[in-house]
């Protein structure tokens, strides 16, 4: 058996349904019926909607904000692999383009299920979560690196770790860094995504 380093799995880059309201309310019909996962085709909502509202949406007892990621994985030899991860780079494919986007960041997130309540008027109950992390760990950024026309990709992404078929993939640290890196070029007046950025590059 091959001998990992921690650093190997130091991020994780996973795929999300596209929302037109910013993951900050209910996707619009259009996202609905334009979805390419099968999910949320199935059940016709995913609880994703709230990921990025942890500016507006309360958090828990603990102060952590607790998220949706559909692929989260479930299997032993993965829970093995996400022990070690800090950073989860969220990623979308915005069906008005076609494009593969990476939006936003969840750093230093606990991997685990819980239950939230609704926190909108629309929907009802409690909401299944998998994710979670403290508000000031979590970041969407305004201008995304899309993964799709991105002229060195080789740099940003190993190959066969962006297929249409891959829903996550871990990512080694120097990986992880180098994405950071563009997106504050593409975000250089970000400076919450900067503090985000530091406190990464401190726990290395």
């Amino acid at each position: 058996m091959a001998i990992t380093s921690p650093f190997d799995n130091y991020g994780i880059l996973i795929g999300t349904d596209w929302n037109s309201n910013q993951w900050k309310a209910l996707p619009t019909e259009q996202d609905l019926a334009q979805t390419n996962m099968e999910n949320v085709k199935e059940n016709g909502i995913m609880n994703t909607f709230t990921n990025f509202g942890h500016e507006i949406f309360p958090t828990d007892e603990f102060g952590y904000y607790w998220g949706m990621l559909p692929h989260q994985m479930t299997t032993k030899s993965d829970k093995d692999r996400i022990k070690d991860v800090k950073v989860a780079l969220i990623r979308s494919v915005n069906w008005e383009d076609g494009q593969n986007y990476i939006i936003g960041i969840y750093a230093f997130a606990e991997f685990t299920k819980g239950r939230k309540t609704s926190p909108i008027p629309e929907i009802e109950g409690r909401l299944e979560m998998n994710v979670r992390a403290l508000p000031s760990n979590i970041h969407l950024v305004k201008n995304f690196i899309n993964l799709t026309t991105h002229t060195n990709m080789a740099k940003l992404l190993p190959a066969g770790k962006l297929t249409p078929k891959k829903n996550y993939s871990y990512m080694k640290k120097e990986n992880v860094l180098r994405i950071l890196d563009e997106l504050t070029t593409l975000n250089p007046d970000d400076t919450k995504l900067k503090s985000i950025k530091l406190k990464i590059l401190r726990s290395v």
